[in-house]
């Protein structure tokens, strides 16, 4: 008989508990355009890394998607 109120106490204190794990995190990136003929938008990638450098997430990675002389712009991807 106590073990659902006592459920339902710990299933709060784990909703309580989330807000103090969460963190705000605001990233702002400003990509110069050159005026040229020839200008292609440069390959981006922005990524987590811990202290000692080991990539922990990638957050983004923009690069262009149509093809060009290069090719289709994957290739340093891999």
């Amino acid at each position: 008989m106590r073990v659902l109120p006592t459920a339902i106490a710990a299933a709060g204190l784990g909703l309580a508990a989330t807000p103090a794990l969460a963190a705000d995190l605001q990233i702002s990136v400003e990509l110069p355009q050159i005026q040229t003929a020839a200008y292609h938008r440069p390959y981006v990638a922005i990524w987590l890394e811990t202290p000692d450098q080991t990539a922990v997430r990638t957050l983004a990675v923009w690069y262009q998607q149509t093809p060009n002389r290069e090719g289709d712009g994957r290739d340093w991807l891999k």
